[in-house]
C-alpha cells in the first residue's frame, strides 16, 4: 500500500514522474487553509439561502470541480506535461 495520495499518483502515472511528495505537499496545504477560511462564511452563507439550497449547491460545486479535472486532463494532457520537459 502506497503512502502518497491518490492525486499524486496518477500526475506520476500520466506524465510526471519525478513528482515527489514534498511537491504536492502545497496542494495539501492550500487545501487545508482554503477549508478552514471557506467553513466559518458558509455559516453565513446558510442562513441567508437556507440549509437545501446551500447542500445542493455544494454538492454541484464539488461535482463541477470533478467533471472539469476530468475535461482538462483529456484536453490538455499534452500541454502539461510537454513543459515539465
Amino acid at each position: 500500500m502506497s503512502t502518497h495520495p491518490l492525486p499524486l499518483l496518477c500526475l506520476r502515472a500520466h506524465g510526471a514522474p519525478e513528482l515527489s511528495s514534498g511537491d504536492f505537499i502545497v496542494v495539501q496545504s492550500a487545501w487545508g487553509m482554503t477549508q478552514g477560511v471557506v467553513m466559518p462564511i458558509s455559516g453565513f452563507i446558510i442562513r441567508i439561502i437556507g440549509p437545501r439550497v446551500a447542500m445542493f449547491s455544494g454538492c454541484f460545486i464539488f461535482s463541477l470541480g470533478t467533471a472539469l479535472t476530468y475535461f482538462t486532463i483529456n484536453r490538455w494532457e499534452g500541454t502539461f506535461t510537454s513543459l515539465k520537459k
